[in-house]
């Protein structure tokens, strides 16, 4: 006879699926950014000129040069705020993450069919690892912002902000993903749960 805990690990899992928030967004794109986070900063800025392509005037230049500095302090405070809640995100997604191959692993070790929720689940996790990959990418670029000499090399401050708004965007996006990989692993669970509590016996 079946046992109950099959069922209670499928609630279990729709419970913490359904606690997650996430950001707004539309489509799952490829990265908007090439740029390696491995490289040195000046090999990135370099890179991000290269990829964009932007052109400055002699007074774009100038007024960059002028004012980057004020907005490396604004930059450095939106910098540290985001590091301590994309900590947090990527601690929940791991721990989510986690939590669900365990469960799933239970269920398969008690004879249960797991075949599309098995489809679901990594599903779900390569759009968390994607999110989680743009986010380093991301906070790799801001502290790029920071701790360039904006005033010496204009076109590369804003080759490497116009780089972190396009990831920024991206995120959106991953977060979208996210979202709409959860919404179909919560459905396979769901059936998986009725499925389960339709046979199951007491002991």
């Amino acid at each position: 006879m079946r046992s109950f805990i099959a069922p209670y690990l499928t609630r279990c899992l729709l419970v913490m699926l359904g606690t997650l928030v996430f950001v707004g967004g539309s489509v799952f794109a490829q990265a908007a950014s090439s740029v390696s986070v491995s490289s040195s900063m000046e090999e990135r800025i370099a890179q991000s000129k290269a990829t964009l392509k932007l052109q400055l005037s002699t007074a774009q230049n100038q007024k960059i040069a002028q004012k980057c500095s004020a907005a490396q302090t604004i930059i450095k405070n939106v910098e540290a705020s985001y590091k301590i809640s994309a900590d947090k995100r990527q601690q929940v997604y791991t721990d989510l993450s986690t939590q669900i191959t365990t469960d799933i692993r239970k269920l398969q070790s008690q004879g249960e069919d797991i075949i599309s929720l098995k489809a679901a689940q990594e599903q779900f996790d390569a759009s968390i690892s994607y999110y989680l990959a743009d986010t380093s990418t991301y906070k790799t670029a801001l502290d790029d912002i920071v701790n360039m000499d904006c005033a010496k090399d204009p076109l590369g401050f804003e080759s490497v902000l116009t780089n972190a708004r396009q990831i920024k965007t991206k995120l959106a996006a991953d977060a979208a993903q996210i979202k709409k990989s959860r919404d179909v692993l919560v459905q396979v669970l769901a059936q998986t749960a009725k499925t389960l509590n339709s046979t199951a016996r007491p002991n």
